[in-house]
């Protein structure tokens, strides 16, 4: 569903920075969450995507999606 293209619909570029709950005294771990909805995205068993009893493929309607990586 992911692939590496520079031209497509939709883009996942990743953020990984948690500075600002450093400051403020918070939890930290968002400078995890790009890579960890990668693993997420990787899994090939979070959904079904094609039901071929209704005859219904939600993979026809979704864009291309494309992954430049983290800044």
């Amino acid at each position: 569903m992911i692939h590496a293209n520079f031209y497509d619909e939709l883009v996942i570029i990743g953020f990984p920075y948690d500075q600002g709950a450093r400051n403020h005294k918070l939890r930290q771990g968002a400078f995890l969450g790009p890579d960890s909805f990668r693993r997420f995205l990787s899994y090939t068993n979070f959904g079904v995507l094609k039901n071929v009893a209704l005859g219904v493929d939600i993979e026809k309607g979704l864009p291309k999606i494309s992954d430049y990586g983290n800044i």
